[in-house]
């Protein structure tokens, strides 16, 4: 008897952002408890180069759903045609478009939905729109876990029932990100005082989100008096950009 599928489900572009940590690295645990798992990542075509990367160091199965833009329905089909070939028993979306497909999708196809709530930051002008959206399709979902107790109790003000809400917080594999050289040993080969902080904010990690919580760090600690330094290491981002955040945050 084949093992039920778990259809991770979620947008992104480039590098993608902090919940791929959890969602390409769930497939790995998923497995030794008895169910099989994939990841469909909705994308710009020919945009998928990075997270497929990531998809294969974790060992992910990586479906690619090219998706054009708000008015582009291909992705439903596409999605509905996967959950049919792979049997899909539960589908898991991870953001406001994946959690509305999800509802169009098991009108065609019977399943259990589940989605995470990583969170609600407005980041264009129509993102609160979208959030506005997201709250409205959560209660008719059969599991919705929040990362947060703010999230948490967000999403019963919307109407999730508490049967179907469930707290359950970011977590690290901290096996994976073990630092690779000893601390001291690296302040030292950087000329830094060993007795000081050293602040890394990489833009690696999530290019889209301001490195506004390193510059406030950075500021705590000079107000401490603490020896400190900040470096920002990026792919994307523009250095003008955190030096603008830093001089706005922090001296």
């Amino acid at each position: 008897m084949s093992k039920p599928l778990v259809l991770h489900v979620r947008s992104a572009t480039g590098y993608g952002g902090g919940p791929e940590k959890t969602i390409l690295n769930s497939p790995r645990f998923l497995d030794p408890l008895g169910y099989d798992a994939a990841c469909a990542y909705l994308h710009h075509p020919g945009d998928e180069k990075e997270l497929l990367r990531r998809a294969e160091e974790a060992a992910a199965p990586f479906i690619s759903v090219p998706d054009r833009g708000r008015l582009d329905w291909r992705p439903v089909k596409r999605l509905v045609d996967i959950c049919r070939q792979k049997k899909v028993a539960i589908w898991h979306s991870h953001d406001y478009k994946t959690d509305l497909i999800g509802l169009l999708v098991r009108r065609f196809w019977k399943m259990k939905l589940v989605t995470t709530v990583h969170g609600w930051v407005s980041q264009t002008r129509m993102t609160p729109l979208y959030y506005r959206l997201n709250k409205f399709t959560l209660p008719f979902y059969d599991g919705v876990i929040c990362v947060s107790e703010d999230l948490y109790a967000e999403c019963q003000k919307a109407g999730v029932s508490p049967d179907r809400c469930h707290l359950i917080h970011n977590a690290i594999d901290i096996q994976q990100f073990l630092p690779t050289t000893d601390i001291e040993s690296k302040k030292k080969q950087t000329r830094r005082p060993v007795r000081s902080l050293y602040h890394r904010f990489s833009w690696e990690t999530c290019p889209r989100k301001e490195p506004r919580i390193a510059c406030r760090s950075s500021r705590c600690a000079y107000q401490s008096r603490l020896s400190h330094h900040f470096a920002s290491s990026r792919r994307r981002a523009k250095p003008p950009r955190t030096r603008k955040t830093h001089r706005e945050t922090g001296p």
